[in-house]
This record gives structure tokens, sequence and C-alpha cells, in this order.
């Protein structure tokens, strides 16, 4: 079963690289979604009696992919984390704590990139509007 969802996940990967760097473009929210959904699945933790996944996601993005999504930041964060919430229980998954999911730059990232960091946190969600951003 592992080798399996390792070369699914390979093949996400490779395929939409290849649309991305075919027809360009800017981060799109259903490619945060996407990544949201890889990663829990890929950070999985078995215990005894529950599966836990990440519920702790800083979204890095290009400065200009920012740019396109700031006026509804805070929106979509909150949409971002309702998903996280949603994937969970579809897949029986145990979330450690609220689902929290923030946004920071990353100059290093080309334009449509997108880099995500998982963790794990018990904390409850930041209250809202802060640390949506940092830099």
């Amino acid at each position: 079963m592992g080798m399996f969802s390792g070369l699914e996940g390979s093949l996400e990967k490779y395929i939409e690289g290849f649309f991305k760097d075919k027809f360009g473009g800017r981060v799109q929210p259903v490619d945060i979604a996407k990544r949201l959904a890889r990663e829990m699945r890929d950070g999985r933790r078995v215990s005894v009696s529950n599966i836990y996944v990440p519920n702790d996601f800083t979204v890095h993005l290009n400065p200009s992919d920012w740019d396109h999504i700031s006026n509804f930041a805070s929106t979509l964060a909150k949409e971002l984390e309702e998903y996280v919430k949603q994937k969970a229980a579809e897949k029986k998954y145990t979330l450690a704590g609220p689902p929290a999911v923030r946004f920071t730059l990353d100059e290093t990232l080309a334009p449509g990139g997108l880099k995500l960091e998982p963790a794990f946190s018990e904390a409850p969600a930041v209250e809202e509007g802060a640390a949506l951003l940092s830099i």
C-alpha cells in the first residue's frame, strides 16, 4: 500500500508541475487545498486507536502570488481551515488541535511556486487576523 501511495504522490507532483510550467500562472486556492490534503496524508502518524495528521500549516508564497490573494487572505485561511477539518473527518483522521493556516512571503520561490510547512499543534487556533502574514 505504501508503495502505491508514494507512486501516486510522485505522479501528482509531476503532473501538477508539468501543467504549471507549461501554462504558467499563479498559485490558486485549490492548489493550496490539494497540498494541504497531501501533507495531511504524508504526515499521518498512527497511534493505538487514532491516525493523527498535521493541523498547523504555514503556506509560503512568492510575493506576486501573495499580492493576488492578500485582499481575501483571512477568508481564504478560514476556508482552508474548514477544508482541513472536513478532509480529516472524511478520511477518519484525528487532528491534535484546531486547524490553523497562515501565509508567509518567500522570495526564494518562483511565481506560481508553493511551499507548505506542516506541524502538529495542540494550541488553540490563532485569533482572527493575527499572524496571518509573516515576513
